[in-house]
């Protein structure tokens, strides 16, 4: 008897479990099913399932994974689609096919829909909105937007999809059961990861269902551009809004997309891009907040080359030292700068016990062949390039990193439909140099030297932290230095001595650098011209400094 370690939910989900493997089966994928064991582990017979139609045979694989995918509906889709972003896992070919990918589903009744908004509300639809359309003006797995008035504005109403939560829910511990069977019976599946893929997906679309949260990202993102002339963000209505519906605004206006229509209406496609370039480098490198899933297909274009957005449902965040460390990345890429390129790559990568001399000669090769003749780099397939050898030396790609990969592919292509050409490197500049002035504003020199006067203060900042790290390891005995010179008092002499210098010399240096930026930060009070604090941490360091030169320079040899 085999032992038995799919979870027991596969058991209580058994007809959705059977459509799954009945579909996997039908596309030829009863090798991988034979391979996982999923007929010990699902009690369900493979004998029952229907065979594949014979046309299915001469597919190539990556279109029998499309079409399976397709079929298998919503949530698969919606992870399909996200696997089209990860070519660290996926090859280029199925890569391809899954970007075919879209959201199709049937439109629900209008009945459907207003019991859903009459048991969100407690009241008929009429009593809550003036007028009420019942046919819909789009229609996704998720939910199903409505156009509707009050008072006499125009509304959108997105509303959630009834029992969509229970189909995703039972769709997403399928999933795990299938990712558990593969590290178990696969080998080398665990370079995949595929247990953490389904895990990120399912924390992605788990948020997705939540419209509270996503009516809290639309007022954040509304609050960002609040000055911005460009952006178009629809109001939202507070009062109108719960877990399942969002009320707002509703644009009118041409799908970014629709190129020729935008020409033919008098509309600047070049500013278009413009605009649409200023605000996703604006999200990222300025705000830190973005969209986690960009496509054009949430994009509008109103009277005056505006940009509407809309769909606020997946969100990005990054932090200062994020943002900052994708500016040195853009920044090293520009000038070519492999060595440095590769440091800042390998901390956001987190490669500890990588050999990085090897990393830094992938990252040189990788920037040499995504560089044209006239200088430019194609930046978009040096970041995938970049994903690919991070696969290669097996490290996990970091997810902040997968999002700026998805922004700017979606950069790109939105320029190119658009017929403009840019160079993004060139199009951050200014956007890098803006945050750059306002996290060093103290530091009015050359542009380069912003890196190391912010890496100083980040080593002022952190050093508390360290401090308290390294005390904290040394008494729970997980950092022990143990010397055993024995009939060897000389050498015990030596080595206590040495340690002191060192000890005394990394003090000593942090107390110069943490004065430097004191002394130039014109923080009050001050002696004279500079600052109190600067000029005694630099008094400090230079008497433990002289006393450091004495002690080696008298000391015993």
């Amino acid at each position: 008897m085999p032992e038995i370690i799919t979870p027991f939910f596969v058991f209580r989900e058994l007809n959705r479990t059977r459509q799954i493997l009945e579909i996997l089966f039908k596309y030829e994928f009863g090798d991988f099913l034979d391979r996982i064991r999923i007929w010990e582990h699902s009690n369900i017979e493979q004998r029952l399932l229907r065979r594949n139609p014979p046309e299915i045979v001469t597919l190539t694989f990556a279109e029998r994974v499309r079409m399976a995918i397709t079929e298998l509906g919503p949530t698969f889709i919606k992870l399909g689609q996200m696997l089209s972003t990860r070519p660290d896992v996926v090859s280029p070919e199925l890569i391809v096919e899954l970007e075919k990918l879209v959201d199709r589903v049937g439109f629900l009744p209008a009945d459907t829909v207003r019991e859903v908004i009459e048991a969100e509300f407690g009241k008929p639809v009429l009593e809550i909105f003036d007028t009420f359309e019942d046919k819909p003006l789009a229609a996704a797995s998720i939910a199903q937007v409505h156009r509707a008035t009050l008072n006499g504005e125009n509304l959108a109403i997105k509303i959630q999809r009834p029992n969509i939560q229970n189909v995703i829910k039972a769709d997403l511990e399928i999933m795990r059961a299938i990712a558990i069977l593969m590290e178990k019976y696969l080998p080398g599946s665990y370079l995949l990861d595929p247990k953490g893929l389904v895990e990120e997906f399912a924390d992605d679309i788990v948020k997705e269902l939540d419209f509270r949260k996503e009516a809290s990202n639309l007022k954040h993102y509304t609050d960002n551009f609040s000055n911005y002339v460009w952006i178009k963000i629809p109001k939202i209505y507070d009062h109108l809004c719960t877990g399942k519906i969002i009320t707002m605004d509703y644009l009118d206006g041409v799908s970014i997309t629709d190129v020729e229509r935008l020409k033919r209406e008098g509309y600047d496609t070049e500013q278009i891009a413009i605009h649409g370039v200023e605000i996703s480098l604006k999200s990222v490198l300025e705000f830190g907040f973005f969209h986690a899933d960009p496509h054009a297909g949430n994009m509008l274009v109103l009277p005056g080359n505006v940009i509407g957005l809309l769909d606020y449902g997946m969100m990005g965040t990054f932090s200062t030292r994020t943002r900052y460390r994708l500016i040195e990345m853009f920044t090293f890429i520009r000038t070519h700068n492999e060595k440095s390129l590769a440091r800042v790559l390998g901390e956001l990568f987190d490669v500890e016990g990588m050999d990085p001399h090897d990393f830094e000669e992938g990252v040189a090769m990788l920037l040499e062949e995504n560089t044209i003749s006239s200088g430019e780099v194609q930046l978009g397939s040096l970041i995938i390039g970049l994903i690919k050898l991070a696969g290669t030396h097996k490290i996990p790609f970091p997810k902040h990193l997968l999002w700026i990969a998805k922004t700017i592919a979606a950069i790109d292509s939105l320029s190119r439909k658009l017929g403009a050409n840019f160079n993004l490197l060139d199009a951050a500049q200014p956007f890098a140099d803006r945050f750059l002035n306002k996290r060093a504003s103290a530091f009015k020199t050359i542009r380069n030297s912003y890196f190391w006067k912010d890496r100083a203060l980040e080593m002022v900042e952190d050093l508390p932290y360290e401090l308290n790290d390294i005390l904290h390891r040394f008494a729970t005995g997980k950092v022990r230095f143990e010397f055993r010179p024995v009939g060897m008092e000389e050498g015990r002499y030596l080595t206590v001595r040495m340690i002191n210098r060192i000890v005394l010399a990394f003090l000593t240096g942090t107390i110069f650098l943490g004065s430097a930026v004191l002394a130039l930060s014109g923080l009050p009070p001050f002696i004279g011209a500079v600052p109190f604090l600067g000029a005694i941490g630099m008094i400090l360091s230079l008497v433990l400094g002289l006393a450091l030169i004495f002690s080696i320079l008298l000391g015993k040899k």
